[in-house]
């Protein structure tokens, strides 16, 4: 057996490495881009490559190439980790693989988010990263937590340096802004955008992804892939996509994507998704944060039990709730997690302060109702007739608010703005906006579909693809199953909301 996985093995680079606590990491997973990796045959320090034309794969800095080390392999007799458990998806430090954001609705600046790791307490050497937006540098306390920088759209985007010189971190870094090209970018999309995917990696039936390049998609496109929205801004083309996932026509389907896309696509893989508590909110690249003191979450997994792992390494304790749901209880306070599945997603949590999970925007005041601009109440408290109180953390935020279009004019005094309501549309930027989804009127019947009044929301919030099952809802039953094959169980208050107000209308 042993030569025979030798032999399959043989020609292939470097495919294992050991970490600081000497757990086994594959090349190509999250957990390749940790600190310290180290050849598990002759113990030299290594570093992880990959490219458009090389599948990931460890190389030593010293350029060794010993047959030995290459042909390395945990399953054949190797020098199994201290634990002997799988590899990790996060290291003991919390370091989270860097990742290029797209951000939705912010097409007019050209820019990418990108996100660095978290760097391990005490890290010695400063980064600057020069784009030709111009110079930003990280040093110290700035680089023990999760930082997003923004980038131009470029090939490459950005170009990193360190100081004293860290040669790993560097190509770690550029690898990532490797991975953007003029064509052909497909960003998964979270909440509020995308995260870059490999260029190698097979695009999910199923899935939304934004679709950046200089190149548009060539008519007709197939049926299997659903465009909802287009834009095209100084030669760069952005398109957000759904590849269909119908078992009727699944491998017709996957065909006609190959050769449309010149990509691999793949079926769906097993999910999973955090049902409860609902998190404070959603991070730029799509990760869930909660309040320190949350030490227990209930996921919905269609594949099986998922895996849990921290980043302080500590293990946790998952229950069967039946019908697709577990329950993870964390044992000790931690800064990052990562659930997933074997075969399929994961979803990475961060847990803060109480005081910085859910910081201070702009605020809406209305009679005794009051919400963050940013949140789904917002809406509810803009329509209310009277005086609406309008408070912002910052006075510089007047200059980029818009009230039904137009700016401010005069800038306002001090934090707070009294407007007459109902605000049909007011604009905070990335601080929020409310936009009635019909006129208001008086003394008249609204004859739009019931779920015209939240499609927006809900679209903002989870998906085009939960809007569009909005307009098979007509009983509270179906909206209760709505919410819970859409991971929508914190719009579930506001749907029902407007199914009770229809009931006139054969809705109920």
């Amino acid at each position: 057996m042993e030569g025979q996985f030798a032999r399959l093995l043989s020609g292939r680079p470097m495919e294992w490495a050991t970490d600081t606590v000497g757990e086994h990491v594959r090349a190509g997973t999250p957990e390749a881009y940790g600190y310290a990796l180290r050849c598990p045959v002759c113990k030299a320090a290594v570093y992880h490559r990959s490219g458009a034309y090389n599948r990931p794969h460890f190389a030593h800095y010293s350029g060794n190439s010993n047959r030995e080390c290459e042909l390395y392999d945990p399953r054949i007799g190797g020098q199994v980790g201290a634990s002997g458990s799988q590899p990790r998806h996060l290291a003991p430090s919390g370091f989270g693989a860097p990742a290029l954001i797209w951000v939705d609705g912010e097409l007019a600046s050209l820019n990418l988010r990108f996100r660095l790791p978290k760097f391990p307490d005490g890290y010695a050497s400063k980064l600057t990263i020069t784009s030709s937006s111009g110079k930003r540098t990280l040093v110290g306390e700035e680089l023990t937590r999760t930082v997003l920088v923004s980038i131009p759209l470029r090939e490459p985007p950005a170009m990193v340096k360190t100081s004293p010189p860290d040669l790993a971190i560097e190509m770690r870094l550029e690898d990532v802004f490797s991975q953007f090209r003029l064509s052909g970018n497909y960003f998964r999309t979270v909440m509020n955008g995308g995260v870059l995917e490999n260029p190698d990696a097979a695009l999910e039936l199923g899935e939304e992804y934004f679709y950046v390049s200089q190149r548009p998609f060539p008519e007709p496109s197939p049926s299997a892939l659903k465009i909802a929205e287009r834009k095209e801004h100084r030669g760069w083309w952005v398109y957000r996509v759904l590849l269909r996932d119908s078992p009727d026509t699944r491998n017709d389907d996957i065909a006609d994507l190959r050769s449309y896309l010149g990509r691999s696509v793949v079926p769906p893989k097993p999910r999973v998704e955090i049902i409860w508590p609902p998190a404070s909110r959603f991070d730029t690249d799509g990760t869930a944060v909660f309040a320190a003191t949350v030490k227990q979450l209930v996921a919905r997994s269609d594949g099986g039990p998922p895996n849990v792992e921290t980043g302080s390494g500590a293990k946790v304790a998952i229950g069967d709730l039946g019908e697709g749901c577990y329950q993870i209880t964390l044992n000790t306070p931690e800064e990052d997690a990562i659930v997933w599945m074997s075969s399929g997603t994961s979803r990475r949590l961060r847990f803060v302060e109480a005081s910085l999970a859910a910081p201070r925007g702009v605020i809406l005041t209305a009679a005794n109702d009051r919400a963050d601009l940013a949140s789904i109440p917002a809406a509810e408290v803009a329509r209310q007739s009277g005086a609406i109180e309008v408070s912002v953390p910052s006075e510089r935020l007047w200059r980029n608010a818009r009230l039904n279009g137009n700016r401010l004019s005069p800038l306002p005094n001090g934090g707070s703005l009294t407007l007459e309501g109902p605000l049909q549309d007011l604009r905070f930027g990335s601080f929020g906006s409310v936009v009635s989804a019909h006129r208001i009127t008086n003394n008249c019947v609204n004859e739009s579909p019931w779920y015209t009044k939240i499609d927006r929301i809900v679209a903002t919030t989870v998906g085009l693809t939960a809007s569009e099952a909005l307009k098979s809802i007509r009983w509270k039953h179906q909206a209760v199953r709505w919410a819970v094959e859409n991971d929508a169980m914190r719009l579930l208050p506001l749907v029902l909301s407007a199914l009770s107000s229809e009931v006139s209308r054969g809705v109920s």
